[in-house]
């Protein structure tokens, strides 16, 4: 296997069994199951990578309790032999939203792809030819609205943080280990965008016990945390639970701007920055802190894959002008010989229709099904692999006790049903819902008597059931409310609860 940068001076030609663009997730999954089937497999990596990306199996303690210094963050933690360390909380959020983005393009360079000779240009000239190619390209995190995330200030880049790299999660790390060059002077944290990323990062900082001197503040657009998920009383609850965490939840507030504080260029490095935030019918504000987090849980796909003229001439790559992505085949090939993985892929969901998943569990499992078919179609060796997969995403919020799992769509727009545990004698108040403790239960998103996912509230033990529930493909008959009550066995009826949206 051989790993390239691509903008290198030599214009030339070469030739390459297998070609993958990109160096995350599933292009190192597609990597594993190609050599599983061809172990003598030439696999060229397209990517602005030095190294392809590790897996890290536990948290490594954290610098401070190492006793280092914390100095040298500006380099890029991908590249070194020994990663920077991460608390628990952070590398779980890293490993769920970000991971899987570790390669990045310039945008000003695309790819060309020329599918009818099975070739691809590099930006500069170099013409790569394939049997087989797999693009695995990052996205990258969607923008907030107005607020554009890649034209933040130049003056702000100290005190701006994306949550783009495993480097940026570092930096937040030495925030709250107060080990950071900068993290001395940091007294106040605001994090925008509360989604799953956002409550994560938040819940993180708030709970450290290193981190007794910062405020955290948690500003968002929607009424409640990860309002676009969860119901709404599910929604309420993680706002109360961040709340008691020591989080400042500010929500109706869209972000317009963010600008240095203060006008005193001599004290450039020693400002913090200026939010400003528009509220529902309230003039225009602005909240000051000194470090500021975006952090946009959901990605776009790669925009800067081209194609070629023969390409636009034939049938070539199509768009899926609705979710993003390239559109792909049940197994996961766009066009004879290029197959796409990772949130790249617009797939066909035999249950759920036509879907383009960010997530790390469909990163992983695409690519060993991507990679898997493309050595088994080269050498004629087995029947290519449907990707029936059903990705999971996980939301880790160890600092408040939850954990939150979720299968197939779980929007907040379709009705809901909830099944919770509960001991007898505790009332569910109005609605059914309100005023319950919600520590254990399972929520179903419907349309019609159709199961169209479901979301695991500190129920991990049943995560298998729902799984193959989903697979089952599940329609509910009469009594819909009194079925599902009993579809994942969670505790003796009357222990279980139910609330509906």
């Amino acid at each position: 296997m051989r790993l390239t940068r691509r903008f290198t001076r030599r214009k030339q030609t070469k030739a390459h069994r297998y070609v993958i663009v990109g160096s995350g997730t599933a292009a190192n999954a597609a990597i594993e199951a190609i050599r599983q089937e061809d172990v003598h497999a030439d696999i060229l990596v397209l990517s602005d990578e030095n190294a392809l990306p590790r897996l890290d199996f536990g948290a490594n303690k954290s610098k401070s309790q190492r006793g280092g210094s914390g100095q040298g963050d500006e380099e890029d933690e991908e590249d070194n032999d020994e990663p920077e360390p991460l608390s628990s909380a952070l590398l779980q959020s890293y490993n769920e939203w970000r991971r899987h983005l570790s390669a990045r393009f310039e945008e000003d360079r695309p790819l060309e792809f020329d599918v009818e000779k099975n070739r691809v240009l590099l930006g500069d000239g170099t013409e790569v030819r394939y049997e087989r190619c797999l693009i695995a390209s990052a996205g990258k995190p969607k923008h907030f609205y107005v607020l554009d995330s890649d034209r933040v200030s130049y003056a702000l880049k100290d005190r701006v943080n994306t949550c783009t790299t495993r480097a940026d999660f570092v930096r937040l790390d030495q925030l709250a280990a107060g080990g950071a060059e900068e993290g001395g002077e940091i007294q106040s944290v605001l994090i925008i965008g509360a989604g799953f990323l956002g409550s994560e990062v938040a819940c993180a900082l708030a709970t450290d016990p290193r981190n007794k001197h910062m405020k955290t503040k948690l500003v968002f657009v929607e009424e409640n945390p990860v309002a676009r998920t969860l119901p709404p009383y599910l929604a309420e609850e993680l706002a109360r639970r961040l709340s008691r965490a020591g989080v400042d939840v500010v929500p109706n507030r869209l972000v317009t701007s963010l600008r240095p504080s203060g006008d005193d260029d001599d004290n450039e490095n020693d400002g913090g920055v200026t939010v400003g935030v528009l509220g529902k019918d309230k003039p225009e504000a602005s909240l000051d802190a000194d470090y500021v987090v975006l952090a946009s849980t959901h990605t776009d796909p790669a925009t800067t894959l081209r194609m070629g003229r023969a390409t636009r001439a034939g049938g070539g790559l199509e768009r899926d002008e609705k979710n993003g992505g390239l559109v792909v085949n049940s197994q996961l090939e766009a066009v004879s010989g290029l197959f796409v993985a990772g949130n790249a892929a617009s797939y066909f969901d035999p249950y759920l229709g036509r879907r383009r998943v960010d997530r790390y569990d469909h990163a992983v499992n695409s690519g060993l099904t991507a990679g898997r078919n493309m050595a088994r179609s080269v050498h004629g060796a087995g029947k290519m692999k449907t990707y029936r997969h059903q990705p999971l995403f996980r939301s880790h919020l160890p600092g408040m006790g939850v954990l939150i799992e979720g299968i197939g769509e779980v929007d907040s727009s379709l009705r809901t049903v909830g099944v919770w545990v509960q001991p007898p004698n505790v009332g569910t108040g109005q609605n059914g819902g309100r005023g319950m403790p919600y520590e254990r239960g399972v929520v179903y998103y419907l349309k019609g008597n159709k199961i169209m996912g479901i979301l695991l509230w500190n129920a991990s033990d049943v995560l298998e059931s729902a799984r193959q529930l989903m697979l089952s493909r599940p329609e509910m008959r009469d009594n819909l409310v009194e079925e599902l009550k009993h579809t994942i066995s969670l505790a003796p009826s009357d222990w279980l609860h139910v609330v509906s949206t």
